[in-house]
Parts: structure tokens; C-alpha cells; sequence
């Protein structure tokens, strides 16, 4: 697993031309010749960028302003990650992770506690995860009309076409969701 924080990095770290000099090289398997161990490693890391989505981790602590980190964190990361990714996606993909972080600062911790989000996305689908240290199980609740809050889960039902939920962890649970792109 490959843990980041707000800072960008790139993942994996690029292989210097010329870093393995003085490295002994064991003859290849292919026809008995030599194998290049600085072009290996290099096309090796050049498949596993392609075929591994590395999860990036935003560790937060419990406060408001946790809400628009988080967001713009996501972003950021989509932005890098998934070129490709439509407005609509960015959108939805950055409301579910507003009222995940949201109810994890209300409800998951208590003030300045840690928090820990983890995205992970490709061109099909956005995985989202809240870590926080309380262990009860977050629950759709039915707001009325006056109520001015209660509706975060219902919006990530909704957005999430069901595709969430909550496991225990050692340290509390995580509350994940998944958003398919449009």
C-alpha cells in the first residue's frame, strides 16, 4: 500500500538512468544473454504504473476545516490520477466525500482526533474511505422537512446507487463508498 499525504507524490519513484552502475548483472533466461538490470526495473515499474492504482491516504484531524481539505484533496487527486474523469464524476465523487468526512467530524470522533481518507479510482469507479475512532456504525435516518441536518447518508445513498457501507477496524471503522463513473 503506497501512503500519501496532502503533497502529490509520484508513485512509483521514477529510476534514474545510470543509478544501478557498478551493479552485477546475472545472465537473462531469454537465449543466455546478459540482463540489462537498469532497463528490467525500468520496464517493470512502467507495468506496475499501468496495471496498479496506488490508494492515496489524506490524514486529517476531527474540525470543520477537515471538510474542505478533503475536497480539495480529491480533487487534486482525480485531476492526476483519472484525466479523463467528467465534471459530473468530479462532482459527485467530491459531495460523497464531503458528507463521509462530514460525519466523521460530527458523529465518528471527537475534536482534533485523527482522521484518515483514502481514495482510490480508476476510469470505471471512485472508492472513498473515511477512517475515524468510533465504532459505532454510521445509519440512515429519515430528516423531515425542518430538520437542518440528517441528510448526508441519504445523499451518499443516493449518489452511491447503495454501494457503501461500514467495517470495523482496529483503531474505530471505516465508512467506504463507491462512485461508478457516468
Amino acid at each position: 500500500m503506497c501512503v500519501k499525504s496532502a503533497a502529490l507524490l509520484p508513485w512509483p519513484r521514477p529510476i534514474r538512468r545510470g543509478s544501478l552502475e557498478g551493479v552485477r548483472t546475472e545472465p537473462g533466461l531469454r537465449r543466455g544473454r546478459p540482463m540489462n538490470l537498469d532497463r528490467w526495473i525500468t520496464r517493470s515499474t512502467s507495468r506496475a504504473r499501468a496495471q496498479v492504482s496506488c490508494p492515496h491516504i489524506l490524514l486529517l484531524r476531527s474540525r470543520p476545516q477537515s471538510v474542505s481539505d478533503a475536497r480539495h484533496f480529491i480533487r487534486g487527486y482525480l485531476a492526476t490520477n483519472v484525466p479523463d474523469a467528467s465534471d459530473d464524476h468530479l462532482d459527485q465523487v467530491s459531495l460523497v466525500a464531503s458528507e463521509l468526512v462530514t460525519n466523521a467530524v460530527k458523529h465518528g470522533s471527537a475534536p482534533g482526533d485523527p482522521l484518515r481518507l483514502v481514495i482510490d479510482a480508476d476510469d470505471r469507479c471512485t472508492r472513498i474511505e473515511v477512517h475515524d475512532s468510533i465504532r459505532r456504525h454510521p445509519r440512515i435516518k429519515a430528516a423531515t422537512d425542518n430538520d437542518t441536518s440528517g441528510r448526508g447518508l441519504s445523499i451518499v445513498n443516493t449518489v452511491c446507487a447503495g454501494l457503501w457501507g461500514a467495517n470495523d477496524t482496529s483503531t474505530g471503522k471505516s465508512v467506504w463508498a463507491e462512485v461508478h463513473a457516468l
